[in-house]
Order: C-alpha cells, then structure tokens, then sequence
C-alpha cells in the first residue's frame, strides 16, 4: 500500500465549499451528494414527519386489543411512511431541476477526481497536470506525501 493523490483545482474546491461540501464528501456516491445538497439547500426534512405519523399509529395501537387489527393499523403505518418517502422523492426531483447548474458543475468536479469511477491518478498522466498546476506540483507532492502513508489525499492547488 502507498499513498494515493487526487489533485483538484483550487476553484473547483471553493466551489464544493459554496456548496457546503468538504473534499472528504466527493468520495461518497454521487446521487447521496445530490440529495444530501438539496436537502440543505432547501431545508428538506422529513424525519420530524414520520416520527409524527409513528407516534400517531403508536398511541393507536396502544389501545387496541386485537393483534388482527394491530397489523392492520401497522400495515397502514408503513404504507403512509411509504407515501411520505414517495412525496419527498418528487420534491427532491422537481429542486434538482432547479439546481440543475450547481449539480451538473458538482458532478463534473467529481468526475474529475474519479474519471469513469476509478481513481483520477489510474486514469490521467501526471504530464496534463503539471501542464495546469507548473513546477510547484512536484514541490507540493514532495511535501505532503509520505510513501508509507496509506491515507488517501484529495489536494487543492492554484492553477498557473
């Protein structure tokens, strides 16, 4: 094992911190990055709802008798927590539209530092980046990589 380098522009990283993104955040699965955005962008929170719809069907339950009729009412819980989840895929859907600019940038970012899903260093020559990044990329690299070091560096540098 040895250390592994992703480099990223500088511009591109201020970009992720507008958005409310840490680098630490590219390496989760793009659709996760999507909704977890819109959701912060929008405030879009459904967890207070279904522990209300839950504690509803639980004091509903609380005084029946009947388990027949318990897994009716249990039944019709889950069916409008499903409900819930399928109202807030359609919001989700109709704020990506919205956002359509800022994911399309955030999934080009991306893509960047994982080119057909695998690691940008497997996939691009070093050449390409020095050609943006100049001399002071081998300088930098010589500064923060420790070869033994197993941990995996995203590192955000000015363009030339």
């Amino acid at each position: 094992l040895r250390n592994s380098v992703a480099l990223l522009p500088q511009k591109d990283s201020k970009f992720l911190s507008k958005l409310g993104f840490d680098l630490s955040d590219i390496f989760r699965n793009f659709d996760e990055l999507t909704a977890n955005y819109l959701k912060c962008s929008e405030n879009i929170n459904f967890s207070s709802n279904k522990t209300k719809i839950n504690s509803i069907y639980k004091s509903i339950m609380s005084i029946v008798d009947d388990q027949s009729l318990k897994d009716a009412i249990d039944s019709s819980r889950k069916y409008n927590l499903k409900s819930l989840d399928k109202i807030e895929k359609k919001i989700i859907k109709s704020y990506k539209d919205k956002y359509d600019v800022d994911l399309r940038k955030l999934k080009k970012i991306r893509n960047k530092l994982f080119p057909q899903n695998i690691l940008q260093e497997r996939y691009d020559s070093f050449i390409s980046y020095y050609i943006v990044f100049g001399e002071d990329l081998i300088k930098t690299l010589m500064q923060v990589i420790e070869p033994l070091d197993t941990n995996f560096l995203v590192l955000s540098l000015k363009e030339k």
